[in-house]
């Protein structure tokens, strides 16, 4: 997630409580991602679960209003839990 404060912003871990080591100014959203990826950190975009009024299916896209795009949530990995082995699913 990103955390603001006072015109400051800074990521933090979704998984841990780390969070990256600098701050950075509201204007330098985009410098601020590029140094947190350069020192290993994951950002993606997060997968949405099924909306329930999505008619995509019938009508072959999602609604939309006033052509407005949806934000998009993200995620942010530390590189400590980036390290960390996923779990593959399997049963014991």
């Amino acid at each position: 997630m990103i955390e603001r404060h006072e015109g400051r912003q800074q990521i933090v871990c979704d998984t841990c409580p780390a969070s990256f080591a600098h701050t950075y100014a509201d204007a330098d959203f985009r410098i601020m991602i590029d140094d947190a990826k350069a020192k290993g950190w994951r950002i993606s975009q997060a997968k949405t679960e099924a909306n329930p009024r999505d008619t995509s299916d019938l009508f072959g896209k999602a609604p939309t209003v006033a052509g407005k795009a949806k934000v998009q949530p993200y995620t942010h990995k530390c590189p400590a839990c980036c390290a960390k082995p996923q779990q593959q699913g399997r049963l014991t």
